[in-house]
Formats: structure tokens, C-alpha cells, sequence
């Protein structure tokens, strides 16, 4: 058997079960990437890990959350200086607006000497219990935050609407690699049958 056949078998078996590999391997949540702007000047950005697991409140007073549910948490130019990266928890709540909707919270935690969260509010209650993969469920129903210092209680800044910027983290895509790959070989054959 010749080279270029030991080859392309060699490489079909390899393509074959890989393939077998990436179709059979469980499907994962997707990683988001959120950027933010607020009306005095501050930027943060984070990841969130959308198969973070929920856990549920100890009492109706308080707030459930996903446990290491943010990564890469930082926050610019509060009074000066940046924060981060963090690795945090996310907590959750609903509330109702002044109009009587329901607004679904969550809130970053973190501990710099001047400020203690970052606030944010959707209209989308599924978003209590279950975090969603999909971008446009929190650019959609975004209606703004807070930066908030908790030791003087009070609102530092704001996060505006359309201030907000979500995207999916992309994943490496290893089928298109290997039908690249085989393809190559594809034509290689090809050219050495002509000559």
C-alpha cells in the first residue's frame, strides 16, 4: 500500500471518530461577554457562565443566586482606579416597577473600599431562576442599573440603556477544522491521479 493511501486512511479514521467525539459530546451552555458603560465614565465588562447553577433562597427575604455564575469581573475608573479581574457570584431577585411589571434583578457583589455592586434590571422574570444563552434576552429587556455603594447606601452611578453590550463567547469549531482538512486531502489525491 502506498503512502498517500496509508495517509488517507490514517486520516479518515482520525476525522471519523472525532467527529463521533464532537456530536456525542454533551452540549454546553454558552459564555456571554458583558460590556457596560455608565453616565459618569465608569466601564466594566464580565463573562457569564449561563450553566451556572441556581440555588434558592434561604427564606423569602432573601436573594437566590449562581454560584460562580462571573468571571473576568472588572470595573474602570471608580474614583480613579480599576477593580479586577474578579471571579464572583451572582444574586438574584424580582421586584415590581412603579407600574406594577415585574423587573428581574441581578447583582454583582464585590468589596473595593468605595463601591460594593453593580446592579442590574430586565423585564424577563425567567430570568430569576434560569439564565438564558442567548444575548438579545438581556440586551432586550436591559431597563438600566446601578453602581452602588452600600456602606453610605447610596446610588454612585447609572447604567443607561443602551449602554449594554452582550455577546456569545464564540466556540472553537473543530468539524469545520476537520472538513477543511479532508478536503485537502481530497484535492491532493485528486492531483496526484491527474499527474
Amino acid at each position: 500500500m502506498n503512502l498517500f493511501k496509508k495517509l488517507s486512511i490514517a486520516t479518515a479514521g482520525v476525522a471519523f471518530f472525532t467527529t463521533m467525539g464532537v456530536v456525542s459530546a454533551p452540549v454546553q451552555a454558552a459564555v456571554l461577554d458583558f460590556s457596560f458603560n455608565t453616565a459618569k465614565g465608569k466601564t466594566g465588562s464580565f463573562k457569564l457562565n449561563t450553566s451556572a447553577m441556581y440555588t434558592s433562597p434561604a427564606s423569602s427575604s432573601t436573594y437566590g443566586s449562581f454560584d460562580n455564575a462571573i468571571s473576568d469581573f472588572t470595573i474602570n475608573n471608580v474614583d480613579g482606579k480599576n477593580y479586577g479581574p474578579l471571579a464572583l457570584d451572582l444574586t438574584t431577585t424580582a421586584d415590581k416597577d412603579e407600574l406594577g411589571q415585574t423587573l428581574t434583578g441581578f447583582g454583582i457583589i464585590f468589596d473595593p473600599p468605595t463601591l460594593n455592586a453593580v446592579a442590574m434590571n430586565f423585564y424577563d422574570p425567567s430570568l430569576i431562576t434560569k439564565l438564558s444563552d442567548n444575548p438579545s434576552a438581556y440586551t432586550s429587556s436591559f431597563r438600566g442599573g446601578i453602581i452602588e455603594k452600600f456602606g453610605s447606601n447610596t446610588i454612585d452611578d447609572f447604567i443607561v440603556p443602551g449602554q449594554l453590550n452582550v455577546e456569545a463567547v464564540p466556540e472553537p469549531n473543530t468539524t469545520v477544522e476537520i472538513l477543511a482538512f479532508g478536503a485537502i486531502g481530497v484535492g491532493w489525491r485528486l492531483k496526484r491521479k491527474i499527474e
